[in-house]
């Protein structure tokens, strides 16, 4: 981190809108997902993954409702700028990365690595060098962009018409069911996207009727449909997808919303009082730990109350004044959404070199963290280099 990024971490500690734990939590929960994805087995047969993605849905429907838009359009644009590009880009990427050898991914690995460990840290910087080891890496970086390019077209040319509906359903967030019963997009990790951007039309629909009632119809119109699916009234692929059990995350992310609401509007000098303190250290290691265990060492990774709790016990911290401030971490939490969607191209990396490399194989404790580490430091550089720069652009024309 440099200095900009310090001081914009520090700058989140003073914004009171800013709530650090559920930055923290942010950056916990994508590197849950980034654990599962490694393909590491827990001793006891346990693969988890730290119930991350059920973490950002209970986020999402606390967050959106109390961020307090102005009106439908300006929340619809909001969230499709900071959404939208980067899943672009990196639906994109996939269709030449994934083709490609997987020693050539290698290299762009270790040269992307490298661009991020150089003193700058910047790509934009380290491009500018004139050093013989700067004049290397972008030449490997230039030669991959090529590579790239070409398997991009081959990818395209040879797509078959399946993979070509997939590919275009991916880009405007429209599930495919496959013959497996998945619902995976092109780029695997939008499944979920494809739910929060669902979860963001029924708000944003709701917003056009009643700013004030827009949270609650939303989590009434997720609740009736789950109701509606159980009992066989709804049918087909969309409402499976649509209606599936990770909706409830988002209705109690709504009730936090509405809960964190009236116990702030309590007076702080007794919100954290030396008892509310105690009580609420003892209600988030009561909480989170058995929570963790239970992912651990019970097999209930999917436990339906689990991530609520845990998002609550963040919340409570907030409140009682027990808050994580740790400007790496809050850092980490602003780049989860990198993090998320970039992981897995380098994470396969080391899965694919696991034969060659066993002691730096994804199912080993070792070559878990080294997969976790590499992919979480170019991920967050990619959030700084591509992703905000990106964002910033698009708002640069949505203001004109």
């Amino acid at each position: 981190m440099n200095e900009a990024e310090i001081s914009n971490a520090v700058s989140q500690k003073s914004d009171s809108r800013i709530i650090t734990n559920i930055q923290v939590l942010r950056a916990f929960a994508a590197l849950g997902v980034v654990f599962f994805h490694t393909g590491y087995i827990i001793p006891g047969g346990v693969h988890t993954q730290f119930y991350g993605v059920p973490i950002f849905f209970v986020i999402s429907g606390f967050i959106i409702p109390r961020i307090g838009y102005k009106s439908a359009r300006d929340f619809l644009l909001n969230r499709f700028l900071r959404i939208v590009p980067i899943y672009w880009v990196a639906t994109l990427l996939s269709t030449s990365w994934f083709r490609e050898p997987h020693e050539l991914r290698g290299i762009q690995t270790v040269a992307l690595l490298i661009v991020v460990l150089s003193p700058s840290g910047k790509v934009s910087e380290f491009m500018g060098r004139r050093s013989g080891a700067s004049r290397v890496v972008k030449f490997l970086l230039a030669v991959s962009v090529v590579v790239a390019v070409d398997f991009f077209y081959r990818a395209v040319h040879h797509m078959s018409l399946e993979d070509r509906s997939i590919f275009l359903r991916s880009f405007v967030f429209l599930p495919t069911k496959h013959p497996d019963g998945s619902f995976y997009p092109y780029l695997d990790v939008g499944w979920s996207l494809n739910m929060e951007i669902f979860f963001y039309a029924l708000f944003g629909l709701f917003l056009f009727i009643s700013r004030r009632a827009a949270a609650p119809l939303t989590g009434l119109t997720l609740l009736v449909m789950r109701w509606l699916y159980v009992r066989g009234s709804i049918a087909g692929p969309y409402a499976e997808f649509y209606a599936q059990e990770n909706v409830r995350y988002f209705i109690y992310g709504i009730a936090l919303y509405y809960l964190f609401s009236a116990l702030e509007k309590i007076p702080r000098n007794r919100l954290q009082s030396p008892a509310v303190r105690t009580g609420s250290a003892l209600f988030i290691g009561g909480t989170i730990v058995p929570c963790i265990l239970f992912s651990v060492f019970a097999h209930c990774a999917s436990h339906p109350l689990a991530p609520a709790l845990i998002v609550a016990a963040a919340l409570a911290g907030h409140l009682a004044g027990h808050r994580i401030e740790f400007a790496p971490l809050l850092f980490l939490g602003n780049a989860s959404y990198a993090l998320y969607l970039f992981h897995t191209f380098f994470v396969k990396t080391f899965v694919e070199f696991s034969p060659f490399l066993p002691s730096l194989g994804t199912t080993t404790f070792i070559g878990m963290c080294v997969a976790v580490v590499v992919s979480t430091v170019i991920s967050a550089d990619l959030n700084r280099s591509v992703e905000m720069p990106l964002v910033a652009l698009c708002r640069s024309f949505t203001d004109q």
